[in-house]
């Protein structure tokens, strides 16, 4: 008896113990809770039932619930014994009573465990980036299975071994989807589609005060920091020809964070490029540099936590400001990276844009195919020559270049009057023949092509036109 209330005291205090079987414990939670649910007729029913309600005990292999078991025996024998004005009644019952709410508190908690576990296991992938550092690894842990869950007077709790750190279920953190952001996501993507590629499509101009008086109306939402988190970590947009870049980036690239990440293993890098650059560069340490070098996940993470320190200590003006003028830039691109298309209005049907053109090689006799913009723009090039032209070097491997100079009208003194300009080639930097402009154009052969056709066909453009 002595053993039997040494057990009893030194688990008063509910001491953990862990499990192998979760199915069996989630079994054995649910034998005992009906178990419970008849301890108003203690006396009678206990010794019929006590068998029964820990029956899947020894399915579910988990020491903690044998314990309980242990325990819930001596408390009902105790009662059984007592009458029930005695102090040990008493005190059995309140025991058995604290027993008993533990272990309805660690099955709700299991339950409730159950439930996080396998929306994790169902979104992986798709949970917002905002979660880095320990609540990210504490996803990943669970996901993995990497973690112990013991039996505890405060419910379940959950040890991470490769994180060093134990945690309540009930205190596990909420994540957020990246679903949860769809209907700010869908808004600020259909401003980057209307100004951008609905606009250029039907031939307008990009205008950038549209899309702030767009992200004006629209942005009410940016008091919700979930929704931020998600625009900031997870919506990713076309900017700067990089596809997947998130606000998030566009920040740590206007504070420089690579290079502050990169500087993390300046030594590093260069001991690697000193030892490269030997003659005879050893194989074993260069391995060892480039083993020395922050991982790339290593970097992602590093990274996103730079991020969500920016996006914690800066005010929310400041970013609210930033993010719109990402947007901007973002619908700005979009319209650059689409064509306009053109109806005949006849007909309704698409009117084919131009394809590509023939220009000459002047100095080989050959010709090449240029895109009808790009033909356009030479033919511009060509025949808007002036004291501020560009030298025209479109061609670098036969070395000719092109400088536009003022050329004397036959026969007419030039004195006081605007001069006429035309083209001088250069061979090697030594000049070798004039043209005027007539004869430019002959000499890229732009004059056999259907510019009248091209110019009409972009002539609607409000801007963008070579």
């Amino acid at each position: 008896m002595a053993a039997d209330q040494s057990l009893i005291q030194a688990t008063r205090a509910m001491g953990v113990s862990k499990y192998r079987d979760d199915s069996g414990w989630v079994k054995a939670l649910a034998s005992i809770g009906k178990y419970v649910a008849s301890k108003q007729a203690l006396k009678q029913q206990l010794n019929i039932n006590k068998d029964a309600a820990f029956s899947t005990i020894e399915d579910a292999d988990i020491k903690g619930l044998l314990d309980f078991k242990t325990l819930a025996n001596e408390y009902t024998k105790i009662m059984a014994k007592q009458p029930s004005w005695s102090k040990k009644y008493k005190q059995a019952t309140k025991d058995y009573n604290d027993l008993m709410q533990a272990v309805e508190l660690n099955k709700a908690g299991n339950t409730a465990f159950a439930a996080y576990e396998q929306d994790l296991i169902e979104n992986n992938g798709q949970i917002s980036k905002t979660h880095v550092g320990k609540e990210d690894n504490i996803g990943d842990e669970i996901i993995f299975k990497r973690y112990t869950k013991t039996f505890t007077n405060e419910g379940p709790s959950l040890y991470f071994p490769e994180l060093g750190m134990d945690i309540l279920v009930k205190d596990l953190p909420t994540f957020t989807k990246i679903s949860e952001g769809k209907d700010v996501t869908t808004a600020m993507k259909n401003i980057v589609d209307k100004n951008g590629a609905k606009v250029k499509v039907k031939g307008g101009r990009f205008i950038e005060s549209n899309v702030s008086k767009d992200l004006n109306s629209s942005m009410s939402w940016w008091g919700d920091k979930k929704q931020r988190d998600i625009q900031m970590f997870d919506t990713e947009y076309t900017y700067n020809g990089q596809e997947n870049y998130t606000f998030g980036k566009y920040i740590a690239e206007k504070h420089n964070y690579a290079e502050v990440l990169d500087g993390l293993d300046f030594d590093i890098k260069q001991k690697l490029a000193k030892e490269q650059a030997k003659e005879n560069p050893d194989p074993k340490k260069v391995q060892q540099l480039k083993n020395a070098l922050m991982p790339q996940d290593e970097y992602d993470t590093t990274l996103d936590v730079m991020i969500s320190m920016m996006n914690e200590g800066n005010t929310s003006d400041y970013l609210k400001q930033e993010y719109k003028n990402f947007i901007t830039e973002v619908s700005r691109q979009d319209h650059q990276a689409n064509q306009t298309i053109r109806i005949n209005k006849k007909t309704g049907q698409q009117i084919e844009a131009p394809g590509d053109l023939k220009v000459t090689y002047p100095w080989i006799n050959d010709s090449t195919y240029v895109p009808p913009e790009t033909a356009l723009a030479y033919r511009n090039a060509i025949l808007n020559a002036g004291p501020s032209s560009s030298n025209i070097d479109w061609y670098t491997g036969g070395g000719y270049t092109y400088k536009a100079v003022p050329l004397p009208r036959k026969g007419v003194d030039n004195v006081g009057q605007d001069p006429t300009y035309g083209w001088e080639r250069y061979n090697g930097g030594v000049k070798d023949k004039t043209y005027t402009v007539q004869e430019m154009l002959a000499e890229f052969g732009v004059t056999d092509l259907n510019m009248g056709g091209i110019i009409k066909y972009y002539a609607k453009e409000e801007d963008g036109l070579p």
